[in-house]
């Protein structure tokens, strides 16, 4: 066995910094590189048990220990080998790319076998991190006449969790893990060149099928003297040039945009690298090289037809002669604004010189971590470089690129995106980053050194532990698990902006590799129709960053493999919207009226032709006046700007006859369905496979009696009763709150309310709290280990049983009642009765029957906003205009008092209050909570009930 030296991976960046930038014929047979030096990935494998994984394990001979590879086994212990059987019928030079978690102690090797002798690296390791994620590449030279290559790593302590294979094809870049030389972009647009003649032109116009905007098209392109060409489909997803008869990917682009535009304006827009129409007068943007290749696009748009031909007619104004060529070298160029001097239209609204904003962001730089106090204060960085990028993007003020590039830097000075840097969750922003740097990199406020750092900084965040890296360390939701939750998606979503810019600019193999697991995540993250969080806000998340995945390529999520239960699910999110628009907050909500679902709705209504979109932006328009008047949802510049015609906006209204139909499924009792891949997930047949070996697996009621949540809604006014109803128990990102009276309205007033971030003990929940001899319904697993990420920390009961639906359909309002049911609820069966309807009020019926005797502390709560007064089995709920009367069924001995909301302790956000109510009078808008106790001792069989009355709402 022969060893060849390897040098450790730097702690900061991961990257290996060895190796020469072209083997030379003499050159060691092995030798170890850095990940940016591969070229797009041929093939290669995750450690995961999907099929595809399996069947690649099959053809690569992959073993573990010895043994064929299950996916499951993934750490290396004592030196063990994971090996592999690499097809080489070519001989040559390969590079192989592990992805793999390792620390101080934790070593690793990677060795071949090459013409009967075997090598192997020096072990290798992420030297200052006790845990962490890494990447590490090889050079390994076959020779000639070799058709099968052996190749293996082993390991102390180490996990890999990717390898991917690639080839050498031309002179090895970047073997150093660093960039040298800037990839030229810039505003410079050639329009034509001087003398041009026949072939591939400098620039076209590209006509849209809309009528108005294709004449306009087509005289530019007239009185520019270049050719016109049919605007087309993008055919392949970005970052692919868009094939237009007659030009090529240096071919620079106009387009003209009136009241839709064409299809690559509407994917440009989609993806976020182009403006749709202005929302008023016109605007000129160039957009530098967003395609491959060197051209660049020009996006010419007007409000409506006059303002259209005023910004074709400006443009062909400000196009120069300059060289011998006609050129256009401006980033932004707005309508001027006659009733204000002429300052142009939107600028006139961006902040002035003296305004003191600017240096006190100025003097924020002077402070560690530029005085950014959030908990996480890479996000914080990466938010308000977002900022700054954005405000250069809607106005053109380099004063904007000035102050993004000084933070910029003072993020690579203050280490502030890597975990040991103040770090933490900063793969949650990535997109943010690259995105902002996307749009401010060919501003004139930046060197071309500065690019350079810049570029090469991004780089070490990519391949950091908050990079690519830790994507490979997520591994509880993986292999069969057709989900993956919220950190694997934002991060997949950031690993997509950075494969458009570093794939298309300078053509990183890397890049491709992240692209790879960025499809898988598409693939998979809602396939089910379901992601792993039972949470308001973090389940549509996960959504709409898979619609972002898709989106930054110019693609829709409709047709694309993964996305086939969306329509599923959209009906289960709109369940959450209540009367006034808003969301029925169950599981983990940072704010109680932050509808995250809302840009979901928007991907529906654009990819899907979703028909109610503008119906319910005027529904939250119309309920946030009514109970929200503060909120900028109420405001009358939301109302012009979003609201229709129907109520005094300026947009189209809704087809009422779609919209009916539509949203007919919500109308009454509805049973929200589980998506049948996590239903399985949650009964534990899919996933966790090592785990569940050593804990016993959930029990759960048969898929046919379940449901996600079940709501009744009597209509969509302030007006309507309105009933959120939660069946599903502790879950990745949810609560305890089984059987939880999550939200209802009625009367026009919101009454009972859920319990925000982190506040996830039955205690902050209208739900029947229950214990048995001092033993709780709920109990942290011991030695959960990987269950503990994957939504199992706790052992009990997680599903409810369906026993009654009454009607068992939805369709129309009037009255309803369901039974839901549970068994072993600490040791009893309880079920919940819910009935109401037809202005009657809400009441709730629990038994609960001893399946074990013993003595049982229950706690029925009941969590209101407004004033709660009374006594005994009376009590009211007080709000402005409105009373909810209150009555209980209670019996001798029972206890009841009124609790103030107390966040728990781990909970840091000021969640689960409503700040802005408007008819409380607390401004905090905190809830208050009836406690109605009950100790009895129970023998087997017998039962314990507990009766409340809510309303019907009255005036005081």
């Amino acid at each position: 066995m022969r060893c060849v030296p390897c040098v450790p991976v730097l702690a900061i960046v991961l990257l290996v910094l060895s190796g020469p930038v072209h083997a030379g014929p003499d050159a060691s047979p092995l030798e170890a590189l850095s990940a940016l030096a591969m070229e797009t990935p041929y093939d290669g494998f995750t450690i995961d048990n999907a099929d595809e994984t399996l069947a690649a394990f099959k053809r690569l001979s992959v073993t573990f220990a010895g043994e064929p590879a299950d996916g499951l086994a993934v750490r290396l212990d004592n030196w063990k080998r994971l090996e592999w059987m690499l097809p080489t019928p070519n001989g040559g030079d390969y590079v192989v790319s592990l992805l793999f978690q390792s620390g101080v102690e934790r070593l690793g090797r990677f060795g071949c076998v090459l013409g009967g002798e075997e090598f192997v690296s020096e072990p290798f390791n992420l030297p200052a991190y006790k845990w962490g994620h890494g990447m590490r590449a090889f050079r390994v030279r076959v020779p000639t006449g070799q058709p099968a290559t052996r190749m293996f790593v082993s390991g102390k302590g180490l996990y890999i969790r990717r390898v991917a294979f690639s080839r050498v094809t031309r002179p090895i870049r970047y073997a150093d893990g660093r960039l040298t030389r800037l990839a030229p972009s810039s505003y410079r647009t050639v329009v034509r060149r001087r003398a041009e003649q026949g072939g591939q032109p400098s620039c076209v116009v590209l006509v849209p099928p809309g009528a108005a905007e294709a004449d306009l098209a087509r005289k530019l392109a007239q009185r520019l003297r270049i050719p016109a060409r049919t605007e087309p489909e993008p055919g392949r997803p970005f970052p692919a040039y868009p094939v237009a008869d007659g030009a090529g990917p240096d071919t620079n682009l106009i387009l003209v945009v009136g009241e839709r535009g064409g299809p690559l304006l509407r994917a440009m827009a989609r993806a976020g690298i182009a403006d749709g129409r202005p929302s008023s007068a016109w605007r000129i943007r160039t957009v530098a090289r967003p395609f491959r290749g060197e051209a660049n696009v020009i996006v010419i748009g007007g409000c409506d037809g006059p303002s259209l031909a005023r910004a074709c007619e400006a443009f062909a104004g400000l196009v120069r002669e300059t060289d011998g060529e006609r050129v256009f070298d401006k980033f932004l160029t707005l309508a001027p604004d006659p009733a204000a001097g002429g300052v142009p239209v939107h600028v006139r609204d961006a902040r002035a010189p003296d305004d003191p904003w600017w240096q006190k962001y100025e003097d924020n730089l002077a402070k560690p971590l530029a005085g950014i106090n959030w908990s996480t204060p890479a996000r914080g960085f990466q938010s308000f470089v977002g900022k700054l990028a954005a405000g250069y993007w809607t106005t053109g003020n380099e004063r904007y690129a000035e102050l993004c590039r000084k933070y910029l830097f003072k993020m690579v000075q203050d280490r502030a995106y890597t975990t040991y840097g103040g770090g933490d969750d900063a793969h949650m922003a990535l997109s943010t980053l690259m995105r902002a740097w996307d749009r401010v990199e060919e501003a004139a406020a930046f060197s071309e050194a500065d690019r350079l750092r810049i570029v090469n900084y991004l780089l070490d965040c990519l391949a950091s532990d908050q990079g690519f890296p830790r994507d490979g360390g997520v591994s509880h939701y993986g292999g069969r698990i057709r989900m993956r939750h919220n950190h694997q998606t934002i991060l997949g979503q950031g690993l997509m902006a950075a494969y458009l810019y570093f794939s298309r600019l300078y053509e990183l193999g890397l890049a491709d590799w992240w692209k790879a697991g960025c499809d898988v995540l598409i693939e998979n993250g809602t396939g089910w129709g379901h992601a792993p969080e039972d949470s308001a806000l973090y389940e549509p998340g996960t959504f709409r960053e898979v619609a972002e995945m898709l989106h930054y390529q110019g693609l829709s999520t409709r047709g694309a493999k993964g996305t086939e239960l969306w329509p599923e699910t959209l009906t289960r999110f709109l369940a959450a919207v209540d009367s006034f628009g808003f969301p029925a907050p169950y599981g983990d909500c940072w704010a109680s009226f932050q509808l995250t679902a809302t840009s979901f709705f928007d991907v529906m209504a654009e990819d899907w032709h979703w028909p109610a979109q503008q119906f319910l932006t005027d529904h939250r328009i119309r309920g946030f006046r009514h109970a929200r008047p503060s909120d900028d949802m109420a405001s009358e510049q939301r109302l012009l700007r979003s609201g229709s015609t129907d109520i005094g906006g300026t947009q189209p209204p809704s087809d009422p006859r779609a919209v009916a139909e539509a949203l007919k499924p919500l109308l009454g009792l509805a049973a929200l369905p589980m998506g049948r891949g996590y239903y399985d997930y949650m009964a534990g047949t899919i996933g966790n496979d090592e785990a569940w070996q050593k804990h016993a697996k959930p029990p759960v009621p048969p898929y046919e009696r379940t449901a996600d949540k079940i709501q009744y809604r009597s209509g969509w006014g302030p007006e309507h009763e309105y009933l959120l109803f939660e069946t599903l128990g502790w879950s990745n990102h949810g609560h305890m709150d089984l059987g939880a009276l999550i939200h209802y309205c009625a009367g026009g007033r919101l009454w009972i309310v859920d319990s925000g971030y982190k506040n996830n003990g039955p205690e902050h929940h209208s739900m029947l709290d229950l214990s048995r001899d001092g033993e709780r319904a709920w109990r942290k697993r011991p030695n959960a280990g990987a269950l503990a990420w994957s939504g199992f920390l706790c052992e009990g009961q997680q599903l409810m049983e369906v026993v009654r639906l009454e009607p068992s359909r939805p369709g129309g309002p009037g009255p309803f009642r369901f039974t839901c049911r549970v068994n072993d609820y600490a040791g009893a069966r309880w079920e919940r009765t819910v009935s109401g309807g037809a202005g009657k009020g809400l009441q709730v019926e629990d038994v609960v029957t001893a399946e074990k005797a013993g003595t049982y502390d229950a706690v029925f709560r009941l969590r209101f906003l407004g004033a709660l007064q009374g006594e005994a089995g009376r009590w009211a709920v007080r709000q402005k205009g409105a009373v909810l009367p209150v009555m209980l069924g209670t019996l001798a001995g029972d206890r009841l008092a009124t609790s103030e909301f107390q966040p728990d302790k781990q909970s840091s956000h000021h969640t689960g209050l409503y700040p802005g109510y408007a008819f409380i009078d607390d401004p905090e808008g905190k809830p208050i909570t009836l406690e109605w106790r009950r100790t009895v001792t129970l023998r087997a069989g017998q039962p314990t009930v507990f009766r409340a009355a809510l309303g019907p709402p009255a005036k005081p």
